[in-house]
């Protein structure tokens, strides 16, 4: 993660409270809290474990030869949620800003791949920048 004022933290997202404006990194049993706005964004490590809805593994990046990287801009914060923070899954109210064309697209993908978070940038006023790319979920199976 990298902060508005020049420096990094390296752990992993554990909360991500949008009424409250904060996020939790945790590492080495050591967790941080901090403000949204002292964050400007976070990278998530391209080797990575995270988990589909049923709690089988992907390792972040492993089916990139066919997958191309999508930037979803302009998300309120609120429309981000933590789910389950051990296994890294999340979800993204995306019916508010899209429509209906783009999110029938989305949805087609995701009918056989997970989209995995790539980075996170956190823009002044209140909104996020997402890039993900959809690893195939098939193969996992």
């Amino acid at each position: 993660m990298w902060l508005k004022d020049g420096k990094s933290i390296t752990g992993q997202l554990t909360d991500f409270n949008s009424k409250n404006q904060k996020i939790q990194i945790s590492h080495a049993g050591t967790a941080r809290s901090l403000q949204l706005t002292q964050v400007q964004r976070i990278s998530f490590r391209k080797d990575a474990l995270v988990y589909t809805n049923d709690g089988q593994r992907v390792i972040r990046g492993e089916d990139k030869a066919k997958a191309t990287q999508s930037v979803w801009e302009d998300i309120p914060v609120d429309a981000f949620r933590l789910v389950k923070p051990k296994q890294g899954l999340a979800s993204v109210e995306l019916s508010k800003i899209m429509n209906q064309k783009q999110l029938r697209g989305i949805w087609g993908v995701a009918q056989d791949s997970l989209y995995v978070v790539d980075e996170m940038e956190f823009q002044p006023t209140k909104k996020i920048t997402i890039k993900v790319t959809p690893t195939d979920k098939l193969k996992f199976r």
